[in-house]
């Protein structure tokens, strides 16, 4: 199958995935490389990929989702629930009722936030886990 193919054939959750997958490693080559550096990088490997999710990815950045898409939703073991609001209004600063309209959410879809910065990202999957949330 060739990469446009395999783009066409995935479910909307998993290309919202990969687009802000995408997004945050073009941050993260550019932060380590440097911006003339992160480009020619980039450059390369988005030779390679689907135009579609080119597209997508440049699109996605045009409306400012810059950062990390987070699904979640409760696991059998979650009972924190002060704990998973406080860490999503952490790292997202939404505010007391926008968190807990997630946690609330979460008891029987999947809820979803951006959180834009990188640290806050690995902060929030690691509490979420820690309070017994499923990631996707």
């Amino acid at each position: 199958m060739t990469p446009s193919e395999i783009y066409q054939g995935l479910s909307t959750d998993q290309r919202e995935s990969l687009v802000g997958d995408s997004i945050m490693f073009m941050r993260t080559i550019t932060e380590v490389f440097g911006a003339e550096m992160g480009h020619r990088i980039w450059d390369r490997i988005a030779d390679e990929i689907d135009p579609c999710l080119k597209q997508d990815i440049l699109m996605s950045m045009l409306m400012g989702h810059t950062g990390r898409r987070i699904r979640f939703r409760r696991g059998p073991i979650a009972h924190e629930a002060v704990g998973v609001i406080k860490a999503i209004r952490t790292a997202t600063g939404l505010g007391l009722k926008e968190a807990k309209d997630l946690w609330d959410a979460s008891a029987y879809s999947w809820a979803q936030v951006d959180v834009e910065d990188r640290e806050q990202v690995r902060t929030l999957l690691q509490d979420l886990r820690q309070f017994g949330m499923i990631i996707q």
